[in-house]
């Protein structure tokens, strides 16, 4: 089909709106979304709605009352999570529970994370719920492809909660990130300190500090180039 002249100067006069960055459209529609409360977010899983709908059939944790899917284990990242439950299980015999990718609750926040790690207080099975922020000793993330993430929106949600000590195993770098004394500055929660320890170090969480963890235990062999 031929063009048409009047087609030409239409098209040459019209004004071409630039994209909107999706960062400002996220800012736009935000508001309008529905969140999820706990008690909505508890009778979807009793209610099988997640083994049901194939849109949400990957693994999703309640992040500020959003479903987000959860980042796959890639082969790395599950195996330093096996060695670091195990080597804490070994440490922490008696003294305190370690949960492997298990929810806790964090009602103050309409959030359900589950962490990589969480060292909880023992003497509770957990039954009737999910360990509260009050009952996490230590919460701990592995990252790889979810470094941005973890430093960001979790650091975020976990400080916000109260959690005293959040770790940060970094694949990305090859280093252990510390964050303690959390503290909430205006509309911002923030840790007040950050340690990074290298794979020779040792660290001990802050509610045991007589049981020191050598890092060269947890983290993987970097293959040679």
């Amino acid at each position: 089909m031929a063009v048409r002249e009047a087609d030409v100067q239409v098209t040459e006069q019209a004004t071409f709106v630039e994209p909107v960055d999706p960062v400002e459209l996220q800012t736009e529609y935000q508001d309008a979304l529905h969140r999820l409360s706990l008690d909505d977010y508890h009778w979807m899983i009793s209610a099988g709605f997640f083994q049901r709908n194939q849109l949400v059939a990957d693994r999703v944790e309640l992040i500020d009352g959003y479903l987000v899917e959860m980042s796959p284990n890639h082969p790395p990242h599950a195996s330093t999570v096996a060695q670091l439950t195990s080597i804490l299980h070994d440490l922490l015999h008696r003294r305190a529970s370690v949960r492997c990718q298990l929810p806790i609750t964090l009602a103050a926040q309409q959030s359900e994370p589950e962490p990589d790690i969480a060292i909880v207080a023992s003497g509770k099975r957990y039954t009737k719920g999910h360990p509260s922020a009050d009952d996490v000793l230590l919460v701990c993330e592995v990252a790889d492809a979810s470094l941005s993430y973890d430093r960001k929106i979790k650091f975020d949600l976990y400080a916000r909660a109260g959690i005293h000590e959040y770790w940060i195993v970094n694949l990305v770098d090859h280093v252990l990130e510390a964050y303690r004394q959390p503290v909430v500055v205006g509309r911002r929660a923030i840790y007040q300190m950050r340690l990074e320890l290298l794979p020779n170090q040792r660290i001990a969480p802050l509610a045991f500090p007589d049981v020191e963890i050598a890092l060269s235990e947890i983290f993987p062999e970097r293959e040679a180039d």
